[in-house]
């Protein structure tokens, strides 16, 4: 069965890898037809190389039984305690933002199948799918009851709705591309998902689904609370340009989850027009004239944390061709970093990146010394 959800926007390749928050919908000042899909890439290699690696070579080959998830025992990396769910409930995760959401629900046990770029979950889960496209041998031997991705606006892969049906699997496909769209996906799985009704009934059949009746896991409130205006906001900080790369200058813009949530907690940004994903010029940066600068690079899994500003020798590598252009945030020295391994995908992983970022802004407001 495959209810209709907001449309996703992981996935605009064939494999459903990226969407429009990362692949598509680009918007540059001054674009190069060249160079229209380097921060896709770039932003795929990050995620790659912030995870283990042990996915390569996995797709095609198949993966073993999934095992039964009320007794393997397995649990995410950082996840919360489990909450009430479906006895039978079976859930394989194509989404790596989707399955932040879901362990930090508390159903990570509930999860038989994996993104081959997911970060979050025991790397024993089989991989059902990566941007190359979904493994259905795999899926069909994961035996899901839901099957949870962000696909778009695009009809789904005509073998999976074939198999959904033969199956009497529920597809949940989300658009991920704005805050609200991260915060709304949260409840409806919750709702779906650790509903005292959720269940799977049948093919043709629509999901029966109620507000669950247990106390909502953390994350939920979590989702509300962080992206709330901290204080009196971040004016002191002045206007804040957050950069996916410095060479070339990939920069994040009005509508995307990231601006979104600067914005929510009090922070200005220095890039008011144009889409959520822009190339940047040396000159355009230069022209924006950012009061302060936020480079987004998602560190290892295991490598140590260097949130924060930026010391001077750092600065100057990670900004390369920025780095002593007549720019107010070089000029002052209001360059920082959030490395957070998470920080790039839109889950309910974002609440760090907000905690983060009102952590180096509070330190850029505070009033000078004498």
């Amino acid at each position: 069965m495959i209810p209709r959800r907001s449309e996703g926007a992981f996935g605009r390749d064939s494999g459903g890898a990226f969407g429009r928050g990362f692949g598509q919908g680009l918007r540059t000042m001054h674009m190069r037809p060249a160079t229209r899909g380097m921060i896709a890439v770039r932003i795929l290699a990050w995620v790659v190389a912030a995870g283990s690696l042990a996915w390569v070579g996995v797709l095609g080959a198949g993966c073993g039984e999934s095992p039964d998830p009320a007794a393997s025992g397995k649990t995410a990396r950082g996840g919360a305690s489990a909450t009430t769910s479906t006895p039978d409930l079976r859930i394989v995760a194509l989404s790596p933002a989707l399955a932040i959401t879901i362990r930090d629900l508390g159903l990570a046990e509930r999860i038989v199948g994996r993104h081959g770029y997911d970060l979050a979950l025991d790397p024993a889960i089989p991989v059902c799918g990566d941007q190359a496209g979904i493994d259905y041998e795999a899926l069909i031997r994961a035996r899901p009851t839901h099957i949870v991705m962000q696909w778009g606006s695009r009809d789904l892969p005509p073998k999976l709705g074939e198999l959904a049906t033969a199956h009497g699997w529920t597809i949940l496909n989300y658009d991920l591309l704005t805050l609200n769209d991260v915060r709304a996906s949260a409840v409806e799985l919750h709702d779906v998902l650790a509903g005292p009704e959720s269940e799977r009934l049948g093919q043709g059949a629509t999901v029966r689904t109620t507000r669950s009746t247990a106390s909502p896991p953390a994350i939920l409130d979590r989702l509300e609370s962080a992206f709330r205006r901290r204080g009196a906001g971040f004016a002191g900080a002045g206007r804040v340009l957050m950069l996916l790369s410095a060479s070339p200058v990939a920069a994040v813009g009005p509508g995307s989850f990231h601006q979104q949530a600067l914005e929510t907690i009090g922070g200005i940004p220095a890039l008011a027009r144009g889409g959520p994903y822009q190339e940047l010029d040396i000159e355009d940066v230069i022209r924006l004239a950012p009061d302060a600068i936020v480079l987004l690079r998602p560190r290892g899994l295991d490598a140590p944390s260097a949130t924060g500003p930026l010391s001077i020798e750092r600065r100057d590598q990670l900004l390369g061709t920025l780095a002593g252009r007549p720019i107010p945030a070089v000029e002052n020295g209001r360059i920082a970093v959030i490395d957070d391994p998470l920080c790039l995908l839109p889950g309910s992983s974002l609440v760090v990146f907000a905690d983060d970022m009102a952590r180096i802004l509070s330190q850029w407001s505070l009033p000078a010394g004498p």
